[in-house]
């Protein structure tokens, strides 16, 4: 099933995607498909090791990754504001 998925057209190309728990299980493998169809993707979690692994597995300049406790609202905040800095502040700059 996964597989038809993939090969499906999706239409993410310029969206900005926060996957929380990316580092590990499903939600690793859905960052890795909204990359490659496009997206920028920050991935949230709480396993630092892992979450810096997927980056670098995945390579591509579209993916990050910042630690993330989701039960804490503070992190959560912090995360929303590096996707933005990140994907959309740093965009328009660079193509000013």
């Amino acid at each position: 099933m996964l597989r038809l998925f993939a090969k499906t057209e999706i239409g993410l190309e310029g969206k900005v995607a926060l996957i929380t728990s990316g580092a590990s299980g499903i939600c690793k493998t859905i960052a890795r498909l909204f990359v490659r169809h496009g997206a920028k993707v920050l991935i949230v979690d709480f396993q630092d090791e892992l979450g810096h692994s997927v980056c670098k597995d995945i390579g591509s300049e579209s993916i990050s990754y910042i630690h993330c406790d989701v039960t804490n609202e503070s992190d959560v905040e912090k995360a929303v504001d590096m996707a933005i800095y990140i994907y959309i502040y740093i965009s328009k700059v660079w193509k000013a």
